[in-house]
C-alpha cells in the first residue's frame, strides 16, 4: 500500500501519538498484549509510514496515466525525501528478537 496525500487529512503520525494511547490501556492488558519494546516499535512504524509516503510519491511521479513526466529537480527532491527515511540508529546487540525482526522488515521495505 502507498499513501496518497489527496486521500489523507491527518498529519503525519509520530511515535508519541501511539505511545500516548497506551496510557489508557490497563496494566493487565498492556502486560498481556503490548510488547515491552513498544517505544522502538512505534518509531519503526512511523519510519514505515514515512517510507510508504515517499515511495507513493515516487510511484505517482513516474507512473502517471497522463500528465508531464517528472523533471530532474522533482526526481532529486523525491530521492532526498526517501533518503531521509534511511536508518540512522542501529539496534544494540541486546535487542529482543521481536525488535530485530521488525527492524529487518522495515529496512527491507526501505531497500
Amino acid at each position: 500500500m502507498r499513501i496518497h496525500h489527496e486521500d489523507c487529512d491527518v498529519p503525519m503520525p509520530n511515535a508519541s501519538d501511539i505511545l500516548s494511547d497506551f496510557g489508557r490501556v490497563s496494566d493487565k492488558h498492556r502486560e498481556k498484549f503490548i510488547p515491552s519494546d513498544c517505544e522502538p516499535l512505534a518509531a519503526m512504524w512511523v519510519r514505515f509510514v514515512q517510507i510508504s509516503d515517499s515511495l507513493g510519491n515516487i510511484l505517482r511521479a513516474h507512473y502517471r496515466v497522463s500528465g508531464p513526466r517528472p523533471n530532474l529537480e522533482t526526481v532529486e527532491h523525491l530521492a532526498d525525501l526517501l533518503q531521509e527515511c534511511a536508518q540512522v540508529n542501529h539496534l544494540p546487540e541486546s535487542s529482543s528478537d521481536l525488535l530485530r525482526l521488525h527492524a529487518y522488515q522495515v529496512e527491507l521495505f526501505y531497500q
